[in-house]
């Protein structure tokens, strides 16, 4: 499927594939249209199932039946699921189209412009969020309440439109993703940095779940880390269990202390302890700004993005397809950068190209990107290859002053497999989710794209 973004005729059932805009250990996502009579057409984001998962018949009926439930959630705060389908031996699901950034990309750009969130602003899109949730946890069918929790929540499915509006995602395949977490002897894989103590130790699951991982949120978007320190997954299980999270005002010394008090009641260990709901989460969160005479909404919130991707709001007016073509031919660009390559403690500088902005290291050729990041541009070999290219080593250095910590938040480095690139391990920091290319990583990473391409 490499191919797609250049072959525009590739049909899904009715939907015709127009390109690939993400990919992750479940599914590969498109940006599609489906046409209809009389010059009707839709656009679409179109979750493709993986064909290993299609062939588990346990995984395919309680994708289909979560699915199911997930479509009859009509709510301004949750992506709309259009269509749940079968063709040529993919499932897939058509989902309103969200066009812009999700939270993960925008605490990356966030930390990369040095340009932190407002506290109302962070308040505000987490207190929107809370209402998609409780909405969907409140939702009955013929008077029986349908117990539906999300159990998944993170900032990869909570999306933001241009417009400022706030959109839960993934409501339907959170159950599912689950079962796929676990390992035959039980042990959870995924997002943990998310899951309160009650998932981490497989007890029943209630609505609270869901908060707990809002709060999670709420503090990456206001400091960029995450609550509870660890290096790897397994220390991040121990954290959460057992220790606190870190202060939010140590890290953020500008943020109101009543905001961290609601942040610290979301993220309490006993569930018991936190908020009930995430309505009342979301109550806590309006008086906030209530007592700040804030006026935050989602004009606010479009206006910080576009101030944080002014590449969304520029004056486009030719159709997606051909907009897509657009964004991935422009040229690579550089502007300076204050962090230290991880590689070789060189100072690396900020590399633009296709949408994406990550740091290179023209002394050694290494790059330093976000998961989503590293999403985009695997999804994209046109833009890591301008990246590559870009960012070719140009100097010498001395190994044993080789830096091996985060440039953004100094925890150590761990051998990583990114998920679509089987084969070729990267370097990862555990905290923030950063990832590090060496020149010779990101060489390999030309190569296999190239022959999936021509697969």
């Amino acid at each position: 499927m490499a191919a797609v973004a250049n072959n525009s005729d590739l049909q899904l059932g009715k939907y015709r594939l127009l390109e690939r805009i993400g990919r992750g250990g479940m599914a590969e996502v498109f940006l599609a249209e489906v046409l209809g009579p009389g010059g009707f057409q839709k656009t679409v984001a179109l979750k493709r199932i993986h064909p290993h998962l299609a062939e588990d018949p346990e995984f395919v009926g309680m994708f289909l039946d979560e699915a199911r439930l997930a479509a009859r959630l009509d709510h301004p705060n949750i992506v709309q699921i259009f269509d749940l389908g079968e063709a040529d031996g993919s499932y897939y699901i058509a989902m309103e189209y969200v066009d812009g950034p999700c939270l993960r990309t925008l605490c990356q750009r966030s930390t990369e412009t040095r340009s932190p969130l407002p506290p109302g602003i962070a308040a505000r899109i987490v207190a929107d969020a809370c209402e998609g949730l409780a909405f969907a946890h409140e939702a009955r069918e013929d008077g029986r309440l349908l117990q539906l929790v999300h159990r998944d929540i993170s900032p990869d499915n909570v999306l933001l439109r241009k417009s400022g509006a706030v959109k839960v995602a993934d409501f339907g395949i959170a159950k599912a993703m689950a079962k796929q977490r676990r390992t035959q002897v039980g042990v959870i894989r995924g997002k943990v940095w998310y899951m309160p103590p009650e998932q981490l130790l497989d007890d029943p699951l209630d609505r609270r779940v869901d908060v707990f991982a809002l709060g999670v949120v709420l503090y990456e978007l206001l400091s960029g880390l995450s609550p509870f320190e660890a290096s790897n997954e397994t220390r991040a299980i121990k954290a959460i269990l057992d220790d606190p999270p870190v202060p939010l005002l140590e890290r953020r010394p500008d943020c109101p202390p009543e905001l961290w008090e609601i942040i610290a009641t979301a993220l309490e260990k006993d569930r018991e302890a936190r908020f009930s709901d995430c309505r009342g989460l979301k109550r806590a969160l309006e008086r906030f700004l209530m007592s700040r005479q804030e006026i935050v909404g989602a004009h606010e919130v479009s206006q910080r993005l576009s101030q944080l991707f002014p590449e969304l709001y520029g004056e486009v007016t030719a159709p997606l397809p051909a907009r897509a073509a657009t964004v991935r031919s422009t040229l690579p660009q550089r502007r300076a950068s204050s962090v230290a390559c991880p590689g070789c403690g060189s100072a690396m500088s900020l590399g633009h190209s296709g949408g994406v902005v990550v740091d290179g290291c023209s002394t050694c050729g290494g790059i330093w990107l976000d998961e989503g990041e590293m999403q985009q541009l695997a999804n994209r070999p046109a833009g890591l290859v301008a990246m590559a290219r870009l960012y070719k080593p140009t100097g010498e250095w001395d190994l044993a002053e080789r830096e091996r910590g985060c440039p953004r938040c100094r925890t150590g480095l761990e051998p990583y497999e990114f998920n679509s690139l089987r084969g070729i391990w990267l370097d990862r920091c555990a905290t923030c989710r950063g990832l590090f290319l060496d020149h010779g990583e990101a060489e390999a990473i030309e190569a296999r794209l190239r022959q999936a391409g021509d697969e």
